[in-house]
C-alpha cells in the first residue's frame, strides 16, 4: 500500500501542491506556491464545461450524412437530458461538503490527493469506459460524471484554504486566493478551444 500510495502522489504531483504548501504557516522560511489551487481552481470549469460539448459532438454523425444515424451516432435516451449535467453538480455539492471535514482530519494534502484521484478516476470512467450500445454509453458517463463532480466540488474549500494559508497578511491571502479562482474563466473557456481545434483537425483529417 505504501508504494501504491506514493505512485499516487508521484503521478498527481503535477496537479497538487508542494510539499511547502501543506507545513505549519510558522515556517517563513518555505515559499508557499499557489500553483496547485489554480490548477484545481481551472480543472474545475475545464470539467463542468466539457460535458455539454461532447453531448453535442455525440449527437452528430460522423459520416456526414444524417440519413445513415437517426439521432447521431450516440442517440440519446430521454432521461439524459437532466439527469447527466445534474449528476455532476449533485455529486459536486456532496464533494463541497464532505472534502473541507475530510481535509480537516486527515490533512489538506491527502485530502487533496483523494478529491484529485476522484476526478481523474472519473475523467478516465468517462473516456475509457464507454463501450457498447448508446444506452450503455450513457450510462457509464454518468456514473464517470457524478464522480468526476465529487472530486471537483471538494477542490473548492481545500484550494481556497490553502491559497488563503500562503499568504502572510489578510490583503496576501485574499490576493493568492483571488488569483486562484481567476483560473476558473481560462478553464471554462478552454474546452471550447479544445473542441474548434479537434473538430477542425477533423474536417482537414
Amino acid at each position: 500500500w505504501r508504494r501504491c500510495r506514493n505512485f499516487i502522489f508521484i503521478i498527481l504531483s503535477p496537479c497538487t501542491m508542494s510539499k511547502q504548501q501543506y507545513e505549519s504557516p510558522n515556517e517563513p522560511e518555505r515559499k508557499k506556491t499557489n500553483f496547485g489551487p489554480a490548477l484545481g481552481n481551472f480543472s474545475i470549469q475545464y470539467n463542468l464545461s466539457c460535458a455539454g460539448i461532447a453531448l453535442q459532438i455525440m449527437r452528430t454523425c460522423s459520416d456526414g450524412d444524417p440519413q445513415t444515424c437517426e439521432g447521431g451516432d450516440y442517440p440519446q435516451p430521454a432521461w439524459v437530458k437532466y439527469t447527466l449535467l445534474g449528476l455532476v453538480f449533485a455529486g459536486a455539492v456532496g464533494g463541497m461538503f464532505s472534502m473541507g471535514t475530510l481535509g480537516d482530519l486527515i490533512g489538506r494534502r491527502k485530502a487533496l490527493a483523494l478529491t484529485l484521484s476522484l476526478t481523474v478516476i472519473g475523467a478516465l470512467t468517462s473516456a475509457l469506459g464507454s463501450w457498447g450500445s448508446a444506452e450503455r454509453v450513457y450510462e457509464v458517463i454518468c456514473l464517470g460524471r457524478f464522480v468526476l463532480g465529487f472530486g471537483v466540488g471538494g477542490i473548492y474549500p481545500l484550494s481556497a484554504t490553502s491559497s488563503s494559508d500562503g499568504g502572510g497578511d489578510k490583503a496576501a491571502s485574499a490576493q493568492r486566493v483571488g488569483w486562484a479562482f481567476f483560473w476558473q474563466a481560462p478553464g471554462a473557456m478552454a474546452p471550447y478551444a479544445v473542441a474548434l481545434a479537434l473538430l477542425s483537425f477533423h474536417a482537414h483529417g
